[in-house]
């Protein structure tokens, strides 16, 4: 609606700026001025014309923007570390496309690093109700239960991803830090040594730090 106003009102003011030229006619007829009025008001209707113009291209640009247009902008963003900008352009995809998951879980991923862990956690909720086998998502929401203090909770979201990806590395390295603040050492080293199975060199060095193998 914002920018259906915006694309109608600079339409109408290219409109007006046409008609410049016949107000300095009008003038140097009136006034007997001529032709600085007619000069005056047609250099000033291009240089309106000229500014609504390219007003008008660039906010026609934006509505025309698609939602996957929106998330490829957001996750640049994001890689870019501007997470503030990159949160503007997934809800402008989310508005796009409500039931585009992967808005809301990038989203979820820019509040995070912005430690905006509540708003997070909502939409990796939403992510995971608009697509139940979303396995980055709960790795990701477990990751928010963690560092709240939730670990319990934690480990079910983890659990969830390693039964969705029994391959999903970080959701093992993940619960096993989890376990090992809820004192299971046990589990927890389990859980590193099969994220060390899959080649992930993190636990890997974790492994080798405490003299275990995998």
């Amino acid at each position: 609606m914002k920018f259906s106003f915006r694309q109608n009102a600079y339409a109408f003011v290219q409109l007006f700026s046409l008609l410049m030229p016949l107000f300095g006619y009008m003038i140097d007829s009136a006034y007997r001025t001529a032709p600085a009025g007619f000069i005056v008001f047609t250099l000033l209707g291009i240089l309106i014309f000229v500014w609504s113009y390219t007003r008008h291209k660039k906010t026609k640009g934006k509505s025309e923007m698609r939602a996957v247009d929106w998330i490829s902008k957001g996750c640049t963003l994001q890689i870019a570390g501007s997470h503030q900008e990159a949160i503007l352009a997934f809800t402008m995809a989310s508005e796009l496309e409500p039931g585009a998951a992967l808005a809301y879980f990038a989203r979820g991923r820019s509040y995070w690093e912005l430690g905006n862990i509540e708003q997070a956690i909502k939409d990796f909720d939403t992510a995971i109700g608009l697509s139940p086998n979303f396995v980055e998502a709960y790795d990701r929401r477990g990751l928010c239960y963690a560092r709240t203090g939730k670990h319990e909770q934690a480990v079910k979201d983890f659990d969830k991803a390693i039964e969705l990806n029994h391959k999903y590395a970080m959701a093992y390295i993940n619960r096993g830090a989890s376990y090992e603040v809820l004192g299971n050492r046990e589990q927890s080293i389990k859980d590193i040594q099969n994220a060390a199975r899959t080649g992930l060199q993190e636990a890997k060095n974790i492994l080798k730090s405490k003299g275990i193998g995998w």
